[in-house]
């Protein structure tokens, strides 16, 4: 073979190489953009780049492929007033009032159209929306865990429990922030290790709980 021949062969073999390196570039950036925080937190879970990418890569085709649709003013309305019963019995009963959270939640998401039979599916499409707010779901579903764990938590887990779903309910249901239910707060905002109710702000509290890692 001419030596004109092998490096026409060797030019296009590495012009390929360099497409297939951009598109891999591409694709990780993209990935890292649309899913913030859960990009790395996949990563350190499945324990290589290459499989994270994959597990990600199907969670935001199955998003694109589904009918996220927003609420109505009514939906609106009833699930606000949901969790507004659900914090004013915080105190009373707080562990029971972190899992009707919990499963309020999972009710929103199927009812925006989200798939909730699998939780790591749904955690995973949820975040390629949302990547910020899924890590309060994340720190919530801790906090719960460290709770049921007997000698692990108290009540200061299940008040950053709530506080944390509270973020993501916050943003599945427009018009639910922290600002908008003042009279049921102060049943959270102080509710300590010995249940009873402070004085503290609950706004505040839930901008400054950091989220863990």
């Amino acid at each position: 073979m001419k030596p004109i021949v092998w490096l026409v062969i060797v030019v296009a073999a590495l012009a390929i190489a360099a497409v297939v390196v951009a598109l891999r570039q591409r694709s990780h950036a993209r990935l890292r953009n649309r899913f913030g925080p859960e990009y790395d937190r996949a990563v350190e879970r499945a324990g290589s780049r290459k499989e994270a990418e994959q597990e990600l890569s199907h969670a935001a085709n199955k998003r694109d492929e589904l009918d996220i649709r927003e609420l109505d003013p009514e939906a609106q309305r009833r699930f606000t007033e949901e969790w507004a019963a659900i914090q004013a019995r915080f105190v009373d009963a707080p562990a029971s009032a972190v899992g009707s959270a919990s499963g309020l939640l999972t009710t929103v998401m199927q009812e925006r159209g989200y798939p909730v039979e699998d939780d790591d599916e749904r955690t995973l499409v949820v975040a390629a929306d949302h990547p910020e707010a899924i890590d309060h779901y994340r720190a919530a579903e801790r906090a719960y865990a460290r709770y049921q764990h007997e000698g692990q938590g108290d009540t200061e887990d299940l008040r950053q429990s709530f506080m944390h779903y509270r973020e993501l309910f916050s943003v599945l249901v427009p018009g639910a922030g922290p600002s908008t239910d003042h009279s049921a707060d102060n049943t959270v905002n102080g509710a300590g290790s010995d249940g009873h109710a402070g004085t503290a702000d609950v706004n505040g509290y839930a901008n400054t709980t950091e989220v863990q890692r």
